[in-house]
């Protein structure tokens, strides 16, 4: 008889953080509860532009995602441990100032980008620069929820129609163009603000 040999099969391993992490989790739970009640209406307007647009709904997507590009680097991030670097206090501060100075002349996308730049500034303050590197990609990702480009959205209209009418007048396919309706043999079309490209 032959003994049986152990298995060689991998064994998933669990990362395991240093004593530093609960209390580090804890802290930033707190300072981003803070963080939102200070600047709530700045948080809210992002929030209700997100639900009420079309062009920017992704927004709800945004923060899961990140949340789950932080979770593919809980192996890195088990092998480090948080140090508070107090000179992101010198950022944050002048991320405060910043979004201080846009309320004072009403540019809301000043103020949530401030917002976000300083949810980043608040993770660098409280674990450090070797967990902020290792988190700079989930981090800056959190700016594509910042509902910026509206302003730009009649401009690329503009452009996708002029783009599709070259395209088509290429191709041989005869069509009348005035402002961002075009007509075709096929039909009538719209160039409409989903079109635009801002998403």
């Amino acid at each position: 008889m032959q003994a049986d040999r152990p298995s060689s099969a991998r064994v998933a391993t669990v990362p395991v953080l240093s004593a530093d992490w609960p209390q580090v989790l804890g802290l930033l739970l707190l300072s981003g509860v803070a963080l939102l009640g200070l600047y709530y209406p700045t948080a809210f307007s992002m929030v209700d532009t997100w639900a009420h647009s079309s062009t920017y709904g992704h927004g709800f997507l945004i923060l899961p995602l990140s949340g789950y590009l932080v979770w593919r680097q809980r192996y890195r991030l088990s092998g480090l441990v948080p140090r508070v670097n107090l000179w992101a206090l010198l950022l944050l501060g002048g991320l405060a100032g910043v979004w201080l100075l846009s309320d004072l002349i009403a540019v809301l996308v000043v103020q949530q980008l401030a917002l976000v730049a300083m949810v980043a500034g608040m993770v660098w303050a409280i674990t450090g620069t070797q967990v902020t590197s290792v988190l700079l990609f989930p981090l800056a990702y959190l700016v594509f929820a910042v509902p910026v480009g509206a302003d730009l959205v009649p401009l690329l209209q503009n452009f996708t129609a002029f783009f599709t009418v070259t395209a088509l007048q290429v191709s041989g396919v005869p069509v009348f163009w005035e402002g961002r309706y075009l007509t075709t043999p096929s039909g009538s079309w719209h160039v409409a603000e989903a079109c635009a490209g801002v998403r």
